[in-house]
């Protein structure tokens, strides 16, 4: 036993129209494909000419280091008072 309402979807979705069928024109977003295309393509050739005035030949070279390989002492910057173990003087204590 079958379900009668899918059997008429079915009939009706093999059913083709076969009236005349307008070809789709061009739109704005064909034309702006086809702008995109002829960018690329002309940037593929303004690269080719590039590379070609160097022979596509590279030269690689390490990059140079951002921070130069110096070795800097830095000086001790903790105050006195905080390095010994002696009392600290009445105007640094608080409570």
């Amino acid at each position: 036993m079958s379900n009668p309402d899918l059997q008429i979807e079915t009939e009706e979705k093999d059913k083709k129209y076969t009236g005349p069928y307008r070809k789709p024109r061009a739109d704005i977003y064909t034309i702006m494909l086809l702008l995109a295309l002829f960018a690329i393509l002309l940037g593929i050739l303004c690269f080719h000419f590039e590379m070609d005035m160097y022979d596509f030949e590279f030269e690689w070279s390490q990059p140079a280091s951002a921070t130069p390989n110096v070795a800097v002492a830095l000086a001790d910057t903790t105050p006195a008072i905080l390095s010994t173990d002696a009392p600290l003087p009445a105007e640094y204590r608080w409570l």
